[in-house]
């Protein structure tokens, strides 16, 4: 794709990023890039609306959509590109999180690297179409085939919404071998609690089963597991739960290292924490009927949007 454009989208002049994009772009002149700076309306959820005008002013048939928290590596793009195969309709990339800062920052890396990246990553292995909205490449044509803007914009989670409609039209939804970055900082508790929630009543709209089963994958209900076969294994309920804490969070840190995704040193205390926190959130997520995004409180329904069985695709 020797020709490309870059477009900018953002809800206005306010937005912390647009400075460094407005420095990028005046470093290359070469390199077509516009701006498209217009509030979100008419849409629930905020970010398609701010994109909305993006698409519209876009005029190629191969479209990126990237977080402006995201850092690619330079022949990532090359890559996104490679694996939009004719049986593909939606690329995305996981992002890994990297630099935390402070403990509940941290504890933000573990959900994303230890629990979202990995099950993402299984569901897709297993054939089913899960989308990750940090960056995404599609085709107009299949965009504009499932509904285009009104298919994704009046739903939080965007990225299952746009991966549940390139299934329905055969095709599959599948993931880079390289991740995406991004670089949390530091995070307030506040912050990393908002977000959190939404997520999940996120899930609880469009993936019912995955919300539902959440709060027994973690390690509380690994050691519960484990008090009840402890009498059966001869062991005593000390050992099978400190062997059952220690045991989960070895592999999970094993694993991210075999993946080479960043850990912090604060790393096993951090999942502990998050493990721990899953139920406090899970079980208000049951009726919560608002959401806190970029700022704003946003009325959700209470009713699931979608099946619990989620899409899948045959390759």
């Amino acid at each position: 794709y020797p020709d490309f454009e870059v477009i900018i989208c953002a809800e206005s002049e306010a937005v912390p990023a647009l400075s460094a994009a407005r420095q990028v772009a005046a470093r290359h002149p070469e390199r077509q890039t516009r701006f498209e700076i217009a509030p979100s309306e008419g849409v629930l959820n905020p970010k398609v609306g701010t994109l909305a005008p993006g698409f519209a002013a876009a005029r190629h048939g191969t479209i990126l959509i990237r977080d402006s928290n995201i850092a690619l590596a330079p022949d990532h793009l090359s890559g996104l590109a490679a694996a939009l195969t004719d049986d593909v309709g939606l690329v995305c990339a996981i992002p890994a999180a990297d630099a935390p800062s402070g403990l509940s920052a941290q504890i933000e890396q573990a959900e994303m690297n230890g629990r979202a990246a990995p099950y993402t990553l299984a569901a897709a292995m297993l054939g089913i179409n899960v989308g990750y909205g940090k960056v995404m490449l599609f085709r107009r044509a299949d965009f504009e085939a499932i509904g285009g803007i009104a298919a994704i914009a009046d739903s939080f989670g965007d990225d299952h919404a746009l991966s549940r409609g390139v299934a329905r039209l055969g095709r599959a939804t599948v993931y880079t071998p390289t991740v995406a970055v991004q670089r949390l900082g530091r995070r307030t508790w506040r912050d990393v609690w908002t977000r959190q929630s939404r997520w999940m009543v996120i899930r609880r709209q469009q993936a019912f089963a995955a919300f539902v089963m959440e709060p027994f994958t973690g390690t509380p209900m690994a050691v519960v597991a484990a008090l009840f076969a402890a009498p059966a294994l001869g062991l005593s309920p000390w050992t099978a739960a400190v062997g059952t804490v220690v045991w989960r969070l070895a592999a999970e840190i094993a694993a991210i290292r075999l993946a080479r995704w960043p850990a912090a040193a604060g790393y096993p205390l951090a999942a502990l924490m998050r493990d721990i926190a899953i139920p406090v959130i899970w079980l208000p997520a049951w009726w919560a009927r608002r959401v806190n995004w970029i700022g704003q409180s946003h009325k959700i329904s209470t009713e699931v949007n979608n099946p619990s069985r989620p899409a899948t695709h045959r390759r």
